[in-house]
């Protein structure tokens, strides 16, 4: 067979395998599979010795030549970092192996139950194998999308770093890429309980075939537990229509793997919960793509991320012994005067330092618990001489917003606005800061950024405001699909913002998208006051 001869440069000779598994040594087994045993042995390379993994077939099992040339030719072909990689092969008399890298950790159903694997690390093995699946299906560089045909857990491979590697592709099929939707009629292979029903009762496979095993690997990892339940080695019960049926009616706390709940951000298990149920649809069309699934579970994964930050930031709250610093109003102001130097000083002097007590519900765990007039001493205890700018948030033509902590480990945002221009640029800054901060300081609602404060140098102005996480609208409608039981509530909450505003004949004068933000739990906040323009009541 004269395509045999593209494989060349993979092959190697069956010395090199003996050697390396000590003549397939039992104790050099880690695996068993329908193709055969697996064995981890080394192997010389031009990087000194790598740890591999030796797949060798064992025809007794059904498989054979053709499964064997199906890795061979997609894994030589298609390469992503969340499918394993074929090293090599080998073929001597009735002798075939594959050699693959060495996923050290295994496959994935041995973790399914193991209470150490946090939420987390779960999305993030979850997100991973999804973007190998998607890679599949909507390939970039060929014209073939790939049905791998026999998704599960057990398949899916992970590294020292948990990184999800899918593999096994002896039953894959390939099918035109250029098309929204491919069928093949096929006789059904794969797993029972993982296999689509609609597959295995017609015959007619499509990439949504794949979507339903995936989405049963969803509800394992959410779970701690196998799909199929055996007993004196004969298949007993398959769990995933019970699985279905607890989401339909809102009894997921009934099945979720114990201790695992306690670690989830409610918002994050929602939109976990959600896709994965969908990938489990009866009907395919109701099913989402791998692209769809990928999104969700990024934004599943974002939530979570955010959740746990700000437990950090609890945590650390908690803990922190305060030291011998505090925040003396009277000699701030007056080190601010003796620094005043610049023009336009009758401008700067309602900047001066101005101390308001924040809610008790900040975004990030600024105050956490505390009421309003102790937040107010703890937040700003020495945070104007000893607070530190973080990571840049954003930027306009006036100024730049960063993210902002204090010694007690409160967060925060700050505007940072220069104050070295000349002429009308500088007239117009300090008049945009008076203007803003004059009308912040009034504002008290769920649904305005609240202000915090002020401070001020040599040659800049820092307002203090509530950091809220989320970014804006207009980066959420980019990055994730907006449902529209979203844009129903964020509609809503932004017409309770204006409301309260023009309450206070107050005209925003700037309302967009990039100026409506989101803070971890979803709530809006109408941010970017510069522009606003008091009316006078007539």
């Amino acid at each position: 067979m004269s395509f045999m001869k593209d494989f060349d440069h993979l092959k190697i000779q069956m010395q090199d395998v003996a050697s390396a598994t000590n003549n397939f040594d039992p104790t050099k087994v880690i695996g068993r599979g329908g193709f055969g045993k697996v064995y981890k042995g080394e192997l010389s390379s031009s990087e000194g010795q790598i740890t591999v993994a030796f797949k060798q077939l064992d025809r007794r099992l059904g498989q054979g030549n053709i499964e064997f040339w199906k890795e061979v030719m997609m894994l030589s072909e298609y390469k992503h970092e969340n499918l394993i990689s074929l090293m090599h092969f080998c073929i001597e008399g009735d002798e075939m192996i594959l050699v693959y890298e060495y996923a050290c950790r295994g496959s994935l159903d041995r973790y399914l139950n193991d209470s150490t694997l946090t939420w987390i690390q779960r999305l993030k093995i979850c997100d991973g194998a999804a973007r190998g699946l998607h890679f599949l299906h909507d390939p970039k560089d060929t014209q073939q999308r790939i049905l791998h045909r026999d998704i599960k857990s057990a398949n899916i491979l992970l590294d020292e770093k948990w990184t999800a590697k899918v593999s096994d592709f002896g039953l894959s099929k390939v099918g035109p890429a250029n098309q929204a939707h491919t069928y093949l009629v096929s006789h059904a292979v794969g797993t029972p309980g993982y296999c689509d029903p609609l597959y295995m009762e017609l015959g007619f496979l499509s990439k949504e075939s794949d979507v339903y095993s995936f989405g049963v690997v969803l509800f394992e990892i959410l779970c701690g537990r196998l799909c199929i339940e055996y007993h004196k080695h004969e298949l007993t019960k398959i769990l995933v229509r019970e699985w279905r049926r607890c989401y339909e009616e809102k009894r997921l706390d009934d099945i979720i793997l114990p201790g695992l709940k306690e670690q989830m951000d409610p918002g994050s298990l929602k939109s976990f919960s959600a896709v994965a149920y969908r990938c489990v649809k009866k009907a395919r069309e109701e099913r989402p793509t791998m692209a769809e699934i990928v999104k969700e579970l990024e934004f599943s994964l974002k939530q979570q991320e955010i959740f746990e930050n700000r437990r950090k930031r609890a945590d650390f709250q908690e803990h922190f012994t305060d030291g011998d610093y505090s925040f003396d109003s009277k000699d701030m102001l007056d080190k601010t005067r003796e620094r005043r130097h610049m023009e336009g000083e009758s401008c700067i002097r309602s900047l001066q330092p101005q101390l308001l007590a924040p809610p008790p519900a900040m975004s990030r765990m600024i105050v956490d618990d505390l009421g309003p007039s102790e937040a107010s001493d703890v937040l700003f205890r020495g945070s104007f001489k000893n607070w530190q700018k973080g990571n840049v948030l954003g930027s306009g033509s006036l100024c730049t917003v960063y993210e902002g902590y204090n010694e007690s480990g409160f967060f925060f945002a700050v505007k940072e606005f220069s104050l070295l221009n000349e002429g009308r640029w500088r007239k117009q800054i300090i008049t945009q800061l008076e203007r803003e901060i004059s009308l912040l300081s009034q504002l008290d609602h769920e649904n305005i950024v609240r202000y915090l404060g002020t401070d001020k140098d040599d040659d800049k102005i820092y307002i203090f405001l509530e950091l809220v996480t989320k970014g804006s609208l207009a980066k959420l409608y980019l990055t994730y699909e907006l449902r529209d039981s979203h844009v129903s509530a964020y509609t809503r909450q932004i017409l309770r913002g204006l409301n309260y505003l023009h309450e206070r004949n107050v005209v925003h004068r700037d309302i967009r998208c990039a100026n409506i933000l989101l803070d971890a739990s979803g709530s809006v906040k109408l941010s970017d006051f510069g522009l606003e323009k008091e009316l006078e009541v007539t």
